[in-house]
This record gives structure tokens, sequence and C-alpha cells, in this order.
């Protein structure tokens, strides 16, 4: 009987005791999910912090622009042009649909260059294949016949040449080939609504650009732009820019009317 009692009695200790350590494995559980939990708050907070100072500084730079763009814009307030939208688009689409009013000068001073590189180079090959020490007879005739055809390109006409050189007039158009294009109209009058600086470019196949000024005076009376005798809007090109710096390409006005759209 005492046995038995005995083994009932550490049955019992034995249930308490595994009851006991399923109590502090439970606990330990959740002291560690509790340490986890915590973890991730604490680095959540360090990124909300760090997202805070971030913003901070986008703030500030973007205040400093903000500065620097109202200091511009209040620099060049009596320049910028001041119209209605559609009115600039309908003067855009007007622009670039005459691409005859590209000046000319401008695209033959490209094709010129073309024709001067075209020569250089040839006179360059010619000679630097014949520079032979030991072939001084044939050096002397290439000499005569270099000048016989310096002679002969004096004589011949530049649109000999160009047609000699197969070099083609380029054709411009005021998109690239991406089909993007360049519009800005700056007033420079003292009534905005008066004369128009047009900033575009135009832009060839082969990859050529030229910067074009334009200008377009308008209506004294009304804000509307003034027409040739053709009847259409009076662009003129004043100066235009290969790179190299602008260049006046101004053209005597025709007789224009006030008439207005």
């Amino acid at each position: 009987m005492k046995y038995r009692e005995e083994v009932v009695a550490k049955i019992f200790n034995y249930i308490t005791v595994i009851v006991l350590l399923g109590i502090i494995a439970f606990e330990a559980y959740m002291l560690q999910s509790e340490r986890n939990r915590m973890q991730v708050m604490e680095q959540e907070n360090a990124q909300l912090n760090a997202d805070l100072i971030d913003s901070r500084e986008i703030n500030y730079d973007l205040r400093v622009e903000n500065i620097a763009l109202e200091k511009l814009s209040t620099q060049w307030k009596d320049y910028a042009a001041f119209t209605d939208t559609n009115k600039l688009d309908r003067f855009q689409k007007d622009l670039f649909g005459r691409t005859e009013l590209i000046p000319q000068q401008a695209i033959e001073k490209i094709r010129k260059k073309k024709l001067e590189e075209m020569i250089e180079y040839l006179q360059k090959t010619e000679s630097g294949e014949n520079t032979s020490e030991e072939n001084e007879e044939v050096q002397e005739a290439e000499d005569t016949q270099t000048q016989e055809d310096e002679t002969q390109q004096t004589e011949e006409t530049i649109e000999e040449l160009y047609e000699r050189y197969e070099i083609k007039t380029p054709v411009f158009s005021f998109a690239d080939s991406q089909g993007d294009s360049v519009f800005l109209p700056f007033a420079y009058s003292e009534d905005p609504m008066r004369q128009y600086l047009i900033y575009t470019c135009a832009y060839s196949e082969n990859g050529e650009i030229i910067s074009l000024l334009y200008e377009l005076p308008m209506n004294r009376q009304r804000s509307a732009p003034r027409y040739n005798e053709e009847r259409k809007i009076a662009w003129r090109c004043i100066a235009y820019d290969l790179g190299d710096g602008w260049e006046s390409c101004l053209i005597p006005e025709n007789t224009e009317s006030e008439e207005t759209e």
C-alpha cells in the first residue's frame, strides 16, 4: 500500500514537472516572439526615421530650386511670351508646315562644308598613298596632276563640283527622326503682344541641325499676327546657327498687310 502511494505520488510529481516545463517553454516562446516583434518594430522605426530625414532633405532641395525658379521667372518675365496655348499651337503648326522658310544660305553652307571636307579627304588620301622616297618621278607627276585638278576645280562651278562629288542638297524639316521638335516663343517689345521671337531647330535626315531664330510681327491694335501679300503669316528668319555661332540672315521684308485672322 505504501509502495503504491509512493508510485502515485511520483507520477503526480512527474506530471507537475512536465506541466511546469510546458508553461516555462510557452513563456519563453512568447518572450522570443515579443522580442522579435520589437526588433522588427525598431527596424521599421529606423527606416521611417531615415525616410523622414530624406524627405526633409528633398523638401529643402525643392525649396532651393523653387527659389531659383522664382528668381529666374522674375528675371525673364518681361521676355516670356504669355499668350493663348491654342494660338501658340496654331503658330507652331503654321511654321512647321512651311519648310521653305528654312534659310537656303544655311543649307548651302552645310553643303559647301561637305564639299570642302570631301575635297580635303580625297587630297589627303591621294597624297598618303604615294609618299615613297624611291619614286620621285611618280611623285612629281602626281604633283603636276594635283595642280591640274586644282585648276580644274577652280574652273568648275560650285554646282558642277556638287554633281562631280555627288553631294546632294540636304532636306530639312522642323522635327527630328524621333518626331521631337523645339518651339520656344519670346516677346522682346514692351507690349508682349506686339513682337515675338521664336527659337526652333531644323533637322536633316543625316543628323545635321540648324538652330533658327524667327521673328513674328504682331498687329499693334489686336493680338494677331501680321500677314504678307500671299495672306500667309509674315514669318522672318533673322538668324541661324550651325554650331559655330549665330549668323544673320535678314531678308528685306515684303509689303505686309495689317489684316488678321
